[in-house]
């Protein structure tokens, strides 16, 4: 017999900040592998294996329609729905993205450092940024990307994942108020299909791959994947064993395929996405459920992975910023003359760059996003006279300020 989803931790499932930590540290590893471990460094199916840490991406897509739909199932019926939940959402996302927006446009340049604005001289780094940062203000970065087909906002580029969030946002709050369980299965089940249709399509009869990569519509099927799981988890309590195997199989089956489709390249007509959007709404489902001596649920509940996870919304901020901010100081080149070997230096280069990357995240935390929480969480409190958060339950924990983010 498994564990209950609600009695898994008392406070909190260890296991979705532990599928947090997975996502970030993929996505992490890529966005620095991709300027040290290139073809012409480990080969060109080495440099390959580098590019599947993109796919971190659609695991935060998975993981925060799990989180956000689950919040909103709890505050269902429930005064102040919509403001209590974008006051919530605002005060976790807008004060470090904002912040960050503020030092690295206006205030880093004012001061002489615009090596974000013009792009770093780092071989494969991030561009200069050339297109109108009113949209970046806007969480509109994807839509003005999608709309060129092409990056527009070099060290910025990475913000488009969050800007399809704030549009899910949007939305979303409005389907699930207005919808019954049972309806909202049916809806997101066809959105999922007509989405990813559409996508592959648009992919098969056009060039423009950057716009299928970016453009809302043709990336919320991980976001929906995630609320599937949010609806499904409450109705049964306990997984049979049978059960758990058929979602091992499914989880293993779809990485077998993701891996068939790697020789295509780019001309897999993004058939990929939709194929780790579903195995990681199983890895999802699977760990929740399971028995805590299983493989999946030791693994996700790792305390460093776990720590990943506590700070991935500041990593994911300031990981592909930092590749020009810190080119004067470390690159693939300096760490290769450093230790005298292209290879170890490239290896060198994804460590150090992901140690700063989780340092200033660790302080981030403990210096200005903890501290915005707790004022946030003692209004709520004060407002609902703690019955806020007994109403909330998991989803709220979830809602602590470790909330899923993701670049791409």
């Amino acid at each position: 017999m498994t564990i209950p989803l609600k009695e898994q931790t008392g406070d909190r499932v260890l296991a979705l900040d532990g599928f947090r930590g997975l996502a970030v540290l993929m996505v992490t590893f890529y966005r620095f592998g991709e300027v040290s471990l290139t073809e012409s460094v480990v080969g060109k199916w080495a440099s390959k294996a580098v590019y599947i840490g993109a796919s971190g991406v659609d695991l935060f897509f998975v993981l925060s329609g799990f989180l956000i739909t689950g919040i909103l199932i709890a505050q269902k019926g429930r005064s102040h729905y919509f403001s209590s939940f974008y006051a919530r959402r605002a005060l976790r996302i807008f004060p470090l993205y904002f912040a960050s927006l503020l030092c690295l446009l206006w205030l880093l340049p004012w001061f002489g450092n615009d090596s974000v604005l013009t792009g770093g001289t780092i071989p494969g780094g991030p561009n200069a940024i050339h297109g109108n940062t009113i949209h970046l203000w806007l969480y509109t970065t994807n839509l003005s990307i999608a709309w060129a087909n092409e990056w527009q906002f070099g060290a910025l580029d990475h913000f488009w994942s969050l800007a399809i969030e704030e549009q899910f946002y949007l939305v979303w709050p409005v389907i699930v108020l207005i919808l019954s369980r049972r309806r909202l299965v049916l809806v997101c089940l066809i959105a999922c299909v007509f989405l990813v249709v559409s996508r592959i399509g648009f992919a098969f009869v056009s060039e423009l791959d950057v716009t299928s990569k970016t453009f809302t519509l043709f990336r919320v099927e991980g976001l929906i994947l995630g609320a599937l799981v949010a609806i499904a988890v409450p109705k049964s309590t306990v997984y049979s064993p049978q059960l758990c195997r058929r979602l091992r199989i499914g989880v293993i089956a779809l990485g077998g395929l993701y891996a068939l489709t790697l020789p295509l390249g780019q001309y897999d007509y993004t058939v990929r996405y939709t194929i780790v959007s579903l195995a990681a709404a199983l890895l999802l489902l699977c760990a929740l459920n399971l028995d805590r001596g299983a493989v999946e649920r030791k693994f996700l509940e790792n305390a460093i992975l776990r720590s990943f996870g506590k700070y991935s919304y500041a990593m994911y901020i300031f990981q592909l910023p930092l590749i020009p901010l810190l080119a004067g100081w470390i690159s693939p080149a300096s760490c290769e003359y450093l230790v005298g070997n292209q290879l170890l230096g490239a290896f060198l280069y994804v460590v150090v760059m992901f140690a700063v990357t989780y340092g200033l995240s660790v302080l981030s935390w403990t210096l200005f996003e903890s501290r915005i929480l707790q004022l946030r969480d003692r209004y709520f409190r004060h407002q609902s006279g703690g019955a806020d958060e007994k109403a909330h339950g998991t989803a709220h924990v979830s809602d602590d300020g470790n909330v899923a983010r993701h670049p791409s």
